[in-house]
């Protein structure tokens, strides 16, 4: 699954941690990466309409090769369907609260924390849409439920892309 992926969807809640994966992803593989949140949220302030939004993101899938990061349920199947490699942070509700809070904080100052920017409910809503997902298409879903699994998972495919690059590790 991972040598040959030129298409791989990073998915998993506010605050997992899909846009820094999805960063260093693209770098590993030399592939161009997509924020979804960077086509949504709008210079204005204001939210792209979901039929734009729709249309932006089947776009983007018709490259030959990219890395998109976001959750936008609507095209969560599409997604799967593209992608070589789904990469799914499953992680704890609370630990993403808490980064999500940090992260609001740091880039957000003069605007302050609401808990209602963290929505445990929608988050777990869109969590169990990608597990009927992911039993759907495992073989091409890497699940981690933790920070830590998914370092030591990300290092695993850097050290496999090096030897299959004839590098060693």
């Amino acid at each position: 699954m991972v040598a040959g992926s030129r298409k791989i969807a990073v998915i998993g809640p506010v605050g997992s941690g899909k846009s820094t994966l999805a960063k260093r992803l693209g770098k590993l593989f030399g592939l161009p990466v997509f924020h979804l949140d960077d086509l949504w949220n709008l210079p204005d302030g204001g939210k792209e309409s979901l039929d734009v939004m729709d249309e932006k993101i089947e776009e983007i899938m018709q490259h030959e090769a990219w890395v998109i990061d976001g959750n936008y349920r609507a095209s969560l199947p599409r997604r799967f369907e593209a992608a070589d490699m789904v990469v799914w942070l499953n992680f704890d509700m609370e630990f993403c609260q808490e980064s999500a809070k940090a992260r609001h904080m740091a880039e957000w100052q003069e605007i302050a924390w609401k808990d209602e920017f963290f929505s445990v409910e929608e988050n777990l809503r869109t969590a169990g849409i990608i597990g009927g997902l992911a039993e759907g298409y495992r073989g091409k879903v890497l699940e981690f439920g933790s920070r830590c699994d998914l370092t030591l998972g990300v290092a695993k495919i850097a050290d496999e892309l090096r030897l299959l690059n004839g590098y060693e590790k």
